[in-house]
């Protein structure tokens, strides 16, 4: 089956919706798009860093495709708009800005919406270390100390391999990454269309290991539609 076979028909609820922590399940395409556009290069367990401007891809499915921005010049989300500044205002004149930087005391106010997750072995995991509550709402569970392997492993290998690929994007590129994301149902759950931006941050200044994931939805509408029932079953 080729890639855009498998994109037609691969499951819904992994191609757009997010996992416990605020990731997007995308698909092998997205990986491949990648690996050519953004320079992952291997060589002896080391990546090659590659800085880009802003860069526009419809990932997911053809009918109704979300929209993954590569270091956006602006966002019309005023929640990600405040940490895109807060971002940029931390990293100064430096490649990142250090994890000690992000202070939750000066975005208190927005913390329900924020998932912070370090990287793991050389961006092949994350570990999710904070999960808003808005977020474990949205998903009807926490993602707090597993890692995205284990937080999406029921949603099958492809799903997990997308979203270590995704907040890795933000990780190799060190630069912010976008992705919005239609409403869509899965099993008995509506999922309200979202609004997430990944944001590098490092130890050293240079070398990203921490992602600040900023995960936004319609949330009148998901008051209004929520149902009982869990994503897990």
């Amino acid at each position: 089956m080729g890639s855009n076979d498998r994109l037609r028909s691969a499951p819904r609820e992994w191609l757009h919706a997010c996992s416990l922590n605020g990731c997007a399940g995308l698909t092998s395409t997205f990986r491949s798009t990648f690996n050519w556009s953004y320079g992952k290069l291997r060589n002896d367990s080391q990546w090659s860093f590659v800085r880009m401007t802003e860069v526009v891809e419809l990932v997911g499915d053809p009918a109704q495709p979300s929209t993954l921005v590569t270091d956006p010049d602006t966002v019309d989300n005023s929640i990600l708009a405040f940490f895109l500044t807060y971002w940029r205002t931390k990293r100064g004149d430096a490649v990142l800005p250090l994890r000690k930087s992000f202070v939750p005391q000066e975005v208190r106010g927005n913390l329900p919406w924020v998932v912070v997750a370090d990287a793991l072995d050389n961006f092949t995991d994350f570990r999710y270390r904070i999960v808003g509550a808005n977020v474990s709402r949205y998903f009807l569970g926490d993602g707090t100390g597993k890692t995205a392997r284990e937080a999406f492993a029921a949603w099958g290998s492809e799903a997990v391999e997308d979203v270590v690929a995704l907040n890795a994007r933000a990780c190799v590129n060190r630069s912010p990454v976008r992705l919005t994301g239609p409403a869509i149902t899965v099993g008995k759950i509506f999922l309200p269309d979202f609004d997430v931006l990944y944001l590098p941050y490092s130890s050293d200044g240079e070398t990203a290991d921490r992602v600040v994931n900023v995960f936004t939805f319609n949330y009148r509408k998901f008051l209004e539609t929520r149902s009982t029932g869990t994503l897990n079953g």
